[in-house]
């Protein structure tokens, strides 16, 4: 799953006001879908 998103009032690890674009890999486990694995792209 992909996300994008605009940060604000960030901390000095991302830039404020830039957009942004994460992947996600999630996992099925007893029919709630986890997050099994992030990161920037």
């Amino acid at each position: 799953m992909t996300v994008s998103f605009v940060p604000e009032q960030t901390d000095a690890s991302m830039s404020d006001g830039e957009r942004l674009t994460w992947g996600f890999l999630l996992t099925d486990e007893d029919g709630r879908w986890l997050v099994f694995d992030a990161g920037a792209g």
